[in-house]
């Protein structure tokens, strides 16, 4: 392992609905190796251009498969519009041949 430095990628994608929502999940399959690796996944939603609101991210064991964000239902009624937030990090900063620390490979967004 030769040393590195911390590195990050975020994505923001925008949806819009014509119609007022009644619920908003939405969901990415990931996996992230935060012990060995120092890799981390966080998925948010936010307004349009504001803060991400809810969120949720992969903890310190090695995580593979879904990570979900569920909307409150109070919140979703004024949403016609949301960014989603993928963020992926390592904090290690180290360098591990060709194994990456984490990835993404599917969005899904469930909403009525």
């Amino acid at each position: 392992m030769e040393g590195g430095r911390p590195v990050g990628s975020t994505l923001v994608q925008r949806f819009s609905s014509p119609h007022e929502l009644e619920f908003l999940n939405v969901e990415i399959t990931c996996w992230a190796n935060a012990r060995d690796l120092g890799g981390r996944v966080t998925l948010g939603v936010s307004p349009p251009h504001q803060p991400v609101r809810w969120q949720k991210a992969t903890e310190g064991a090695p995580h593979d498969g879904p990570l979900r964000v569920e909307i409150p239902a109070h919140a979703v009624k004024d949403l016609h519009e949301f960014d989603v937030h993928i963020m992926m990090n390592s904090i290690s900063g180290g360098e591990c041949g060709d194994k990456p620390c984490a990835g993404v490979s599917n969005l899904k967004i469930l909403a009525q």
